[in-house]
């Protein structure tokens, strides 16, 4: 039998979650087929599909178990799908922490999945709980994943949790990332570093592109007030799509030498792709998951979410997408 693990590809949370479910495999005799997804996808990033082209090619192949983990609710998703993946499979369970899953946790179960949700836990964690996964390996990896979503940057683990993410946006194989994981050959032994010299010329490349994506950051940031409320919209550069964007971002707001103070949101808008990723800051911290409820597809989890917008972003479109952003704004503002 096989064990179809789909998990989002573009944080440790989601990869450990892979790597978690490749050694629970092998202690039951099955295989691993593994389906690396995110809320967007580009041509720059081709290891990386949407959980609706997982899901149809999961319902191509023989039936199995199906694991989907680390990605929230989708609204814009067709039931039907949903549904007959589940019905097909020998068991389907769905681990997340993000706020979507637990407003349709019902709504999950009636399509036929097991539902495993806590916004206190990364669903690397969840994961390794539910499946019994107790050995001091796995619950250390479980454990670096939770200190990276939940930015515990004081933990030991931090450097490695930061190195890497850095090894998964590099466009270093997924796959071998996980089988490596899965076979405790990536962190040295007490997990506070990547082994010497893993991911090679990928990842020391991509480092230098961040280096310059990380200057050019600075000079992209334009501040608008909407309804009162200070909205930064940025320029971000693809290579620090998702955390590791708002992470420098933040930086640059605590910057005495910067110009430009804390806002209450800021948008990061990437060329390339059609997904938006938001952050919330002062008063504006708990609105964050509300306001990306506004878009079909949209989630998030207390002061960080994201929202995909109707047409990918290129440079030309900068400001027309930000214009169509502060009017969702208005008018959610207005609403309140």
């Amino acid at each position: 039998m096989t064990l179809y693990m789909v998990s989002h590809a573009s944080d440790p949370d989601g990869i450990i979650a892979h790597a978690l479910a490749k050694r629970y495999a092998g202690t039951q005799h099955m295989r691993s087929e593994h389906f690396f997804i995110d809320y967007a996808t580009s041509e720059s990033r081709p290891q990386i599909i949407t959980l609706d082209t997982a899901l149809e090619q999961i319902q191509k192949v023989d039936p199995g178990s199906v694991i989907i983990a680390d990605t929230g609710y989708p609204e814009h998703l067709s039931g039907n799908l949903l549904s007959s993946v589940a019905s097909r499979s020998s068991d389907a369970t769905w681990y997340d922490h993000h706020e979507s899953t637990n407003k349709y946790q019902d709504s999950l179960t009636e399509l036929g999945y097991r539902v495993v949700q806590d916004q206190g836990s990364c669903a690397a964690q969840l994961m390794r709980e539910d499946l019994g996964l107790q050995d001091l390996y796995e619950m250390m990896l479980a454990e670096l994943g939770d200190v990276h979503d939940y930015l515990r940057i004081h933990h030991d683990f931090w450097p490695a949790a930061e190195a890497l993410e850095e090894v998964i946006t590099s466009g270093f194989s997924l796959n071998k990332l996980v089988s490596d994981l899965a076979k405790e050959q990536v962190f040295n032994r007490d997990f506070t570093n990547l082994n010497a010299g893993y991911g090679g010329q990928v990842v020391d490349d991509y480092r230098r592109k961040v280096a310059n994506a990380i200057i050019d950051l600075h000079d992209n940031i334009t501040v608008e007030s909407v309804c009162g409320r200070e909205v930064a919209f940025v320029k971000m550069d693809l290579v620090l799509y998702m955390k590791r964007g708002m992470r420098e971002l933040e930086k640059i707001f605590e910057d005495d030498n910067h110009s430009i103070n804390k806002p209450d949101f800021s948008i990061l808008l990437t060329p390339g792709i059609n997904n938006t990723m938001i952050q919330g800051y002062k008063e504006g911290r708990n609105l964050v998951p509300t306001f990306c409820g506004e878009f079909s597809n949209g989630g998030g989890r207390e002061s960080r979410g994201g929202f995909a917008l109707p047409q990918e972003i290129y440079d030309g479109s900068f400001e027309s997408q930000s214009l169509f952003i502060q009017k969702k704004f208005a008018d959610f503002f207005m609403q309140r």
